[in-house]
């Protein structure tokens, strides 16, 4: 589909297993996030989806998340 774009993998491997990405959806007007996490031994995936022109305001939240987690920033 030419209106995506995904972006590099992310991952960490430590206490917890994660990985995540970014996808730039419907030519770059949303941004869409999908992460995978191990947590009492049941992986779980999630996913964000917000506005791209509301980047700044979730660059934020993700950088708590991530850095919660002992990943690296985006």
């Amino acid at each position: 589909d030419p209106g995506r774009k995904v972006g590099r993998v992310h991952r960490f491997l430590g206490e917890k297993v994660i990985g995540w990405f970014i996808m730039d959806l419907h030519g770059g007007k949303k941004k869409h996030v999908k992460f995978i996490m191990e947590a009492d031994g049941y992986f779980t995936m999630g996913t964000m989806t917000y506005p791209a022109a509301d980047q700044e305001k979730w660059a934020v939240v993700m950088e708590y998340i991530y850095s919660s987690i002992g990943g690296e920033k985006v």
